[in-house]
């Protein structure tokens, strides 16, 4: 399945042991003629010498970090593994101790943003990629201890992105190496395709207003669905024309009612029927989208006028930010919400005191430890807020 002789690229070390970590198009996969289900095993021949070693480090919380934010987040070091049976189809033997198989599956799931709960009672992971796909790590003694099996298991979602996290841990967990999550190329230009017929206003209105409508469906796959349909919808960097611009400024200058749909989810503070992480992050992602496509354009200020931004967003997305070490994935989109709205409105930026900064230092240690792109939103969200300031 993997190409082991192919050369990676260093790129910048996490930690001071050596971290090896590919880019995704330098990382090579033969071509396969089938697909690669639970069942496959990977070759163990020529296997190359261990890259990425364990660092048992715990992180101090800071002095003044929010209690919300205050985490036990420690490198995955399972107390002990069972003994690997039939029960359970073999998926890759690693010739290497338990401490470091785990440190580098663990360490795989930060860098490429996965969300993962570690027991290390019973040396399981569960964990959530994008799109809510979830799945299961297992590990397992084989015929010594330096006979680790690595067993993965998909729960729901979708088997496709379930197949890339699948390769993704199982290169790190045997080699040490470790690929980023391929991002797709901004459109900076418009597609150039003459087959391409862009998306007529009175059609992209019609869908709007359907979305509405479902916004409110009391049935939970509804409303996912049309939080997804206005997540994609909004994503610019998704978009072969100006569909993201068009629905953007629909959805801001409008009464269509969906800027307050989408507004309720993230404001709500009791717990309901829907409130689930993953509606509240299709929520958030979509507020993103919108935010960010209106600003590559410059014209997200004169949005953001309404006091309702500083009033009562901007403490919402601050909340949000301190639910950090449980729900890293929507605090680093409303670290990202927050970017924008610093970098265009001189109120928000007024409201940002200590206790937004002390929040997003915090979320963005929490982001060190488990999740990389969390890091990276929360440290823009503070360059942007203490540049305006300066």
């Amino acid at each position: 399945m993997y190409d082991e002789t192919k050369t990676s690229h260093k790129t910048g070390a996490h930690s001071p042991t050596s971290l090896l970590v590919v880019d995704e198009e330098a990382f090579e996969v033969r071509e396969e003629t089938q697909p690669i289900l639970r069942s496959a095993q990977l070759v163990l021949h020529n296997v190359p010498q261990p890259l990425l070693q364990p660092i048992l480090q715990l992180r101090p919380p800071t002095e003044f970090e929010p209690v919300e934010l205050i985490s036990d987040i420690a490198p995955w070091i399972p107390h002990r593994v069972n003994q690997y049976t039939s029960d359970y189809p073999e998926q890759s033997i690693c010739l290497e101790d338990l401490v470091t198989v785990a440190f580098r599956v663990s360490e795989c799931n930060r860098i490429r943003s996965i969300e993962a709960t570690y027991d290390n009672d019973t040396a399981t992971a569960k964990c959530v990629a994008i799109r809510n796909t979830h799945f299961h790590i297992m590990l397992f003694h084989g015929e010594t201890e330096r006979h680790i099996i690595v067993k993965m298991r998909r729960m729901s979602g979708c088997a496709l992105i379930f197949q890339e996290e699948y390769r993704a841990i199982m290169n790190a967990a045997k080699f040490g190496e470790i690929s980023r999550r391929k991002v797709l190329p901004t459109l900076d230009e418009p597609c150039k395709n003459d087959d391409f017929i862009p998306l007529q206003d009175s059609i992209l209105e019609k869908n709007l207003t359907s979305m509405k409508i479902y916004l409110h469906s009391d049935r939970h796959d509804t409303r996912v669905l049309a939080l997804e349909d206005l997540a994609s919808t909004t994503n610019s960097d998704l978009s072969f024309d100006d569909t993201a611009l068009k629905a953007s400024k629909i959805i801001m200058e409008q009464n269509s009612g969906i800027r307050e749909s989408v507004a309720s989810i993230i404001l709500t503070k009791e717990v309901c029927a829907f409130d689930d992480k993953y509606i509240r992050s299709l929520a958030l992602t979509t507020l993103s989208n919108i935010l960010s496509t209106l600003s590559k354009e410059k014209i997200l200020t004169p949005f953001i006028q309404d006091k309702w931004y500083t009033l009562s967003l901007i403490p919402s997305l601050i909340d949000e930010i301190k639910t950090a070490s449980k729900y890293p994935r929507n605090a680093s989109l409303a670290a990202k919400c927050l970017s924008e709205l610093f970098a265009n409105s001189a109120e928000a930026r007024s409201q940002a005191g200590d206790d937004t900064l002390i929040a997003l230092e915090a979320a963005k240690k929490v982001g060190e430890s488990s999740y990389a792109s969390l890091e990276e939103e929360a440290q823009v969200a503070i360059d942007k807020m203490v540049q305006q300031h300066n």
